[in-house]
């Protein structure tokens, strides 16, 4: 999640130099819409593929308003947008020293759905603010800084590994640092995967609204076969990304019907584009 919130701060960095109303606003309120349309969905659609009862109507309503259902993410995105755009002509360092000051409340606020965007937040405004910096990164990626950074996230891991304290910057740090260097040298030596990395990129969010329900229908249709497999090393390691490509399908599949049936309002809010961004440039 950090990786993935640095990423977004990354894209949405050039919303900070544009008027609220030009957009910011826009892309903030089609989050809000879709996570609130997903939010109440995905609940009821995880209890309904499990035989069990549907959520109550409170509990939809509370994970609506406090952004604590499992899209919880897509209500993030569009707080951390706004917070990153109010705090634009503040010092960087100010911004995102401050947000990890509010880490340690993550402790008295556990299981409260603001505790991971908490541990996030500092991760989105770093690559909001500075994504020169995290793309100048990615551009100095080498094999042996690769190494350096596994070993590093190794190590970080294993200090912290069934500890309390795992998700904290430290860990996130490290891991950002890993998955950007991975990331940069793929797409350099494995140039064959950037037009399929550029079709999946522009069709996440589906993915993103849809993945549990699908990882449900998907875990209960293939239960007794891993039951009965259990004991195989061999099927350990192959059904994770076997999952992984099945959810996907199923995801964009369904993504595609619904958009023929003309609900693609349940992926944007009607009136009011999809804002597109333009690609930061890579620093030579």
């Amino acid at each position: 999640m950090p990786l993935f919130f640095l990423v977004s701060g990354v894209v949405a960095a050039p919303l900070l130099a544009r008027e609220w109303e030009a957009g910011g606003r826009r892309r903030a309120l089609h989050l809000f819409w879709v996570h609130g349309l997903w939010a109440l969905a995905v609940p009821t659609l995880i209890l309904t593929v499990r035989g069990q009862p549907a959520p109550e109507p409170f509990t939809l309503l509370t994970n609506l308003a406090t952004g604590s259902s499992e899209v919880w993410y897509l209500w993030s995105l569009a707080t951390f947008i706004a917070l990153a755009w109010l705090s634009r002509k503040l010092p960087p360092l100010a911004v995102i020293g401050g947000a990890l000051l509010l880490t340690p409340v993550i402790t008295l606020i556990e299981h409260s759905p603001y505790a991971m965007m908490l541990r996030c937040l500092p991760f989105f405004l770093l690559g909001a603010r500075y994504p020169a910096l995290v793309l100048q990164m990615g551009a100095l990626a080498t094999g042996r800084k690769l190494a350096i950074a596994l070993a590093v996230f190794a190590l970080v891991c294993a200090i912290f590994y069934r500890s309390d304290a795992f998700m904290n910057p430290v860990t996130g740090l490290a891991g950002i640092w890993l998955g950007v260097l991975a990331s940069a040298l793929v797409v350099r030596h494995l140039g064959w995967l950037r037009g399929p990395a550029k079709w999946l990129a522009a069709r996440t969010l589906p993915i993103y609204v849809m993945h549990f329900p699908m990882l449900t229908i998907i875990g209960v249709s293939a239960g007794p076969l891993a039951e009965a497999m259990a004991d195989s090393t061999a099927f350990a390691i192959a059904f994770p990304p076997l999952m992984t490509a099945a959810t996907i399908a199923l995801c964009l599949g369904v993504h595609r019907l619904l958009l023929a049936l003309h609900a693609g309002w349940l992926f944007n809010l009607p009136g009011i584009p999809v804002l597109r961004l333009r690609q930061a440039p890579l620093p030579r």
